[in-house]
């Protein structure tokens, strides 16, 4: 349904604490046995080239049901994703305002020449912390990627902001 948020896939990868760079995204609107198999045509296309540690699917509406359908098909790095996993807020705009210390701070990097890019710059843009934009799944993907990054000890993490206020 062209009126709903489309299902936004990234692929990123870490130079341990220092960066985070997004490789690859698939966006679109897909039917659940759509939307497994474009999991599954990330992972294959990476999975030779980096050591992919985890797959992480955000844990509501059909991310459950995906996580299961994705172990029982033997992508077993498959891993339900809550932000309170994270010490994140449970809002996307929350979230958001979180993940933005590692981005004023220089650690996340876009591929600017991929086909993707330019629409997540778009998203980016017209991102508002009163939620009138109109689409927001690839911030939503991205911060709950540098909120597992921080998690794992990159970036500024949740703490740091805390303790700065």
């Amino acid at each position: 349904d062209e009126k709903n948020d489309p299902s936004c896939i990234q692929f990123w990868g870490a130079d341990a604490k220092h960066a985070l760079y997004l490789i690859d995204q698939r966006l679109g609107h897909y039917e659940f046995p759509q939307l497994i198999m474009q999991i599954f045509n990330l992972f294959n296309a990476w999975k030779e080239r980096v050591n992919i540690r985890v797959i992480l699917i955000e844990a509501k509406a059909s991310g459950k049901s995906l996580v299961q359908q994705a172990r029982k098909q033997g992508l077993h790095l498959a891993k339900e994703w809550t932000p309170a996993m994270c010490g994140y807020p449970n809002d996307k705009i929350g979230r958001a305002e979180y993940a933005n210390w590692s981005i004023i701070n220089g650690c996340i990097h876009i591929c600017d020449d991929a086909p993707w890019s330019r629409e997540l710059i778009k998203e980016l843009e017209k991102f508002t912390r009163n939620d009138t934009h109109a689409h927001d799944d690839q911030v939503d993907a991205m911060s709950m990627a540098i909120a597992w990054w921080n998690r794992m000890g990159g970036g500024i993490t949740a703490k740091e902001i805390q303790d700065a206020k």
